[in-house]
């Protein structure tokens, strides 16, 4: 008899847990009670891989302008977080290619965060590359074949990149030559030409 008795009162205390337990977390005794709403927690704020990633699938959606928004708040949020140099310089590298994407608009926007980004990190032969491009289409020729051909110098990078920065500083050297005979011309009196 004595283990049935000890068996119903751990029956009765085990009841009496889950009881207190379930008060705890809010249950009441009365079957279908509403509860009262509990305030919405705020979102955590979007650290900048999460803005990036959105950034990204923005793009792809073809949705530039959205697109730019995000990459700019990553860039904040990055400085925020208090992050690396070499994080910083990927963004903005990140966000001058999405701005050559809005053509001669946005131009001088994408030179300047391209500019921003090998401030941050020299070494970076991609962006360097992708700034001379973007040189090369706003016709600054002479820092086009400047920056190209520091890529097509550089040690330790890309085989491709270098040998693309080659062929891109040879143009920019004709266009700047092209370019500078041009205005040569203009300035010239009619009667000496």
């Amino acid at each position: 008899m004595p283990k049935q008795r000890l068996r119903a009162r751990a029956g009765a205390l085990g009841g009496w847990v889950l009881f207190c337990g379930l008060c705890l977390l809010g249950w009441t005794s009365r079957v279908g009670a509403q509860q009262p709403a509990t305030p919405a927690v705020p979102a955590a704020p979007a650290g900048y891989q999460d803005l990036v990633t959105q950034g990204k699938a923005l793009l792809k959606a073809d949705k530039y302008d959205e697109a730019l928004g995000k990459f700019e708040a990553a860039i904040q949020q990055a400085q925020a977080e208090a992050q690396a140099a070499a994080t910083l310089s990927y963004l903005h590298c990140l966000l001058g290619l999405v701005q050559t994407q809005g053509g001669s608009a946005k131009r001088a926007a994408a030179i300047a965060s391209l500019q921003k980004s090998l401030e941050l990190d020299p070494s970076s032969a991609d962006c360097r590359l992708e700034l001379a491009k973007s040189q090369y289409e706003d016709k600054q020729y002479s820092e086009a074949q400047r920056s190209a051909e520091a890529v097509a110098g550089q040690a330790g990078a890309d085989a491709a990149l270098q040998t693309e920065a080659g062929a891109l500083a040879k143009r920019a050297q004709v266009m700047a030559l092209f370019a500078e005979g041009k205005r040569l011309l203009k300035s010239r009196e009619p009667e000496e030409a």
